[in-house]
């Protein structure tokens, strides 16, 4: 059990890494501002250099959702959300943003992404968006306004970038927002603002399949395609996209293509599922060490296929159990299977 737990920790902290990566290149200005461009209306006659220069206050990671359920001796020194404890969970990326309004004006607007692999996490992926939504209202009482000055409030966007939805929402983009809606009588409200306050958008991949019919899909999935090489992900977004590749955007590319996520669903969430379905703990153990199994021959097999010398498959991945025996038996069927 010590060999496959220690296997599986492994794993977890490697699978840790890939979604912080996925959280910084989303939350780096160059990617996020063409990310506001296509999806925020009030940035779509703004030019991307303008936009970049809105975005202020960037966290990522440290700002919680669900401030009032934790002990209240937690710090909140440096939470923007503070309004009585620290929550568990936290915003994937939160940041403030300053967008051009009518005659002059100057909108403030407070804007979420999230980075969601799972689109059927077990509950309505939607409903949680709005919460969030609403959280990122409710948490400016005290930060943004106090007593009764609602005035004040700002308008919030959640973007969720979803790479492996199924079906029909495969390659889509959608928007929910608040809309008047006259039941009697002819009277409407003279300000749109004062109740287009939240907005969610949903922004769904395909798994790694690149689209080219919209052009942030297209980007996106660049991105996160567990297909695509490096070197292949850069030259598209240098010379289609004309995103710099700037240290910090390489080095977050470079980490998510060390890992595909859809392998790791495949083997260890999987094999952990089988075990738990066994109800017992040696089931438990075996999915588990099943699921281990099929992501490193998965791991191999994508290494075997890009052509990478066999000596260095054996060096990165022999401290998960990767021999030369099971190369030139991956490497059969590969051929077997041509």
């Amino acid at each position: 059990m010590n060999t496959v737990l220690s296997e599986a920790l492994e794993l977890a902290r490697i699978k840790e890494t890939y979604d912080n990566s996925c959280k910084r290149i989303l939350a780096n200005k160059e990617i996020a501002a063409r990310i506001l461009k296509e999806v925020v209306s009030e940035y779509k006659d703004c030019c991307i250099a303008d936009i970049k220069q809105y975005i202020s206050d960037v966290d990522i990671g440290n700002v919680p959702v669900d401030v009032d359920s934790l002990p209240p001796n937690i710090n909140l020194e440096n939470s923007e959300d503070n309004t009585l404890n620290e929550g568990s969970r936290s915003f994937d990326i939160k940041f403030t943003a300053k967008a051009p309004g009518d005659e002059n004006t100057v909108i403030n607007l407070i804007i979420n992404i999230e980075a969601q692999r799972n689109y059927h996490p077990g509950y309505s992926l939607l409903k949680r968006g709005i919460y969030y939504c609403c959280r990122l209202i409710s948490s400016q009482y005290g930060t943004v306004f106090t007593k009764s000055d609602y005035d004040k409030l700002r308008k919030v966007y959640s973007i969720w970038v979803c790479p492996n939805p199924t079906g029909k929402f495969k390659n889509t983009i959608n928007k929910y927002s608040l809309h008047e809606e006259a039941l009697y009588g002819a009277g409407k409200t003279d300000s749109k603002e004062d109740y287009d306050l939240i907005t969610l958008i949903m922004i769904c991949l395909d798994s790694g399949e690149i689209s080219s019919d919209n052009s942030l899909i297209e980007l996106l999935s660049s991105i996160f395609s567990s297909k695509l090489k490096l070197a292949d992900k850069r030259r598209i977004l240098e010379e289609k996209f004309n995103i710099p590749m700037t240290t910090d955007i390489d080095e977050e590319v470079e980490a998510m293509c060390n890992l595909s996520e859809d392998i790791y669903d495949k083997g260890i969430e999987q094999g952990i599922e089988k075990g738990i379905e066994q109800g017992i703990e040696k089931g438990i153990e075996q999915g588990i060490a099943k699921g281990a199994a099929t992501l490193l021959k998965a791991m191999i097999k994508d290494r075997l296929k890009n052509n990478e010398p066999e000596s260095e498959i054996l060096e990165e991945l022999g401290r998960y159990g990767a021999t030369q025996a099971m190369l030139e038996e991956i490497r059969s069927g590969i051929s077997d299977s041509e």
